[in-house]
């Protein structure tokens, strides 16, 4: 007798319980922040994205599901290098690559491109529905749509819409079974998220730093990485654990020392490893390193670092508020 290729998602597991079944396809919409304040996380965000993907592709292989995956960046512009690719068979581009997708420039275009994401989400999912068979659609074929956005700033550059748009928006597409992740660095992302109508479970708040960021972008690999495996159950919502929040927070504020200080160091004087700050950006400078090279600290989280985080010999683009990249798409 031959063995149903179905029978390990029908026979129930020593708990009594089936386990999910494989999604028929999975969509993944991920919008990646690439404003100049992204600057101060180095590498990180590329090789984020790239471990992002991969993941996801080692499960599409896997359960040989087809996984659309799409990339858009944007700062005061918003572009989509990489467009509903099949991770079954497509070939992730280099770090050299992915580098130049996410290069710091510009300012946040926020609320538009999530909005216009959003759409683009719900357009691929109603053409997926509409293509099937009336017979295949009785079936209720398992799909799971994910739209992860990732930021480090409030937006302040967006036109068309509102954040009270994007609430009734998102409120929608969550009815029709789209999950919204929201991840931000340098404010209350907990609280942002809901204003744009994503529940506090699906929202993190991460540090500015290339260490946190690290983590948060760990976080939202495994947070999608779960939901897609599971083919979409009820109990799959994504949701960050107590130890990503933990992992990927701000760091706290320093607080002041109550040791007594070195001799010979005079009030006020700088610390051996600060620097004077940049003219015209205040007081409190000071130096350190990334996870691709040096920047300056200026205070309120604003870093000067023209070309940090970039792999050695990658130029940065011919104009840091537009970036023309020719789309990465299934051939």
């Amino acid at each position: 007798m031959t063995t149903l290729s179905c029978l390990s998602h029908v026979k129930r597991g020593q708990d009594g319980a089936r386990p999910d079944v494989p999604a028929s396809l999975v969509i993944i919409e991920a919008v990646v922040d690439r404003s100049g304040s992204m600057s101060s996380l180095g590498t990180v965000p590329a090789m984020g994205v790239m471990d992002f993907i991969k993941q996801h592709q080692t499960l599409a292989r896997r359960n040989k599901t087809e996984t659309q995956f799409t990339l858009t960046t944007f700062d005061d512009t918003a572009e989509t290098p990489i467009d509903a690719v099949d991770l079954r068979s497509w070939l992730c581009p280099s770090a050299a690559a992915l580098s130049q997708m996410v290069y710091p420039r510009g300012l946040t275009r926020l609320i538009d491109t999530f909005m216009e994401r959003l759409h683009a989400l719900e357009r691929r999912l109603t053409r997926f529905n509409r293509g099937l068979s009336r017979q295949v659609r009785a079936l209720k074929p398992k799909v799971v749509a994910i739209l992860l956005i990732i930021t480090d700033g409030q937006d302040n550059m967006s036109e068309r819409f509102t954040a009270a748009d994007l609430n009734k928006r998102v409120k929608a597409a969550k009815r029709k079974g789209i999950s919204v992740i929201f991840m931000g660095a340098n404010q209350d992302a907990i609280g942002t998220a809901a204003t744009f109508g994503v529940g506090a479970g699906a929202a993190l708040t991460f540090g500015a730093t290339p260490q946190a960021a690290g983590a948060a972008f760990q976080a939202a690999t495994q947070v999608t990485y779960r939901c897609a495996r599971s083919g979409g159950h009820a109990n799959s919502a994504p949701a960050f654990t107590q130890l990503q929040r933990d992992s990927s927070a701000p760091a706290a504020p320093a607080r002041a020392s109550t040791q007594p200080r070195a001799p010979g160091r005079r009030l006020g004087q700088r610390a051996p490893f600060q620097s004077p700050a940049p003219p015209g950006m205040g007081g409190g400078g000071g130096r350190g390193h990334t996870a691709g090279g040096a920047y300056a600290y200026c205070g309120a989280n604003t870093f000067i670092a023209p070309g940090a985080g970039l792999p050695p010999n990658i130029p940065p683009p011919a104009a840091l508020t537009r970036m023309k990249t020719v789309a990465f798409t299934q051939s």
